[in-house]
């Protein structure tokens, strides 16, 4: 499998996540929180990591979306929106997904959303969109 076609994979399941948090947000009652916040993470890790991919990097083990993002674009600045957004998305990736982690509510779920959104957009500004 071609490097491109392997970006335009992680490109396709960002989407998928990203897509199924909002179709969660917008369809059930009650919405499922803490689901609709860790697809909202998976989708920027999933993005991130095709930014590492893209540009012949080893893509780290790991759920921390500010370390893949310092990874992606070691040589660049990163503007303080984008380092905001993924801290505010990297606690989902494993404490919302066990019962009586930590509490959530509808704003959190929102935040997450337009996290997700803001850094998928930008990382494909940044080159993605060619795949």
């Amino acid at each position: 499998m071609s490097n491109k076609s392997v970006v335009k994979e992680w490109i396709n399941f960002s989407t998928m996540d990203l897509m199924s948090a909002k179709h969660l947000y917008q369809t059930m009652h009650p919405i499922p929180l803490e689901i609709v916040c860790y697809h909202c993470q998976q989708s920027v890790e999933k993005m991130l990591k095709a930014m590492i991919i893209s540009i012949n990097r080893e893509v780290p083990r790991t759920h921390d979306l500010g370390l893949l993002l310092e990874v992606a674009l070691e040589e660049e600045k990163i503007p303080e929106t984008i380092y905001d957004a993924c801290d505010n998305l990297t606690p989902f990736a494993v404490k919302f997904r066990y019962p009586q982690e930590l509490f959530l509510e509808d704003y959190h779920a929102k935040n997450a959303l337009a996290d997700a959104e803001f850094v998928c957009n930008w990382c494909l500004d940044k080159g993605l969109r060619a795949f």
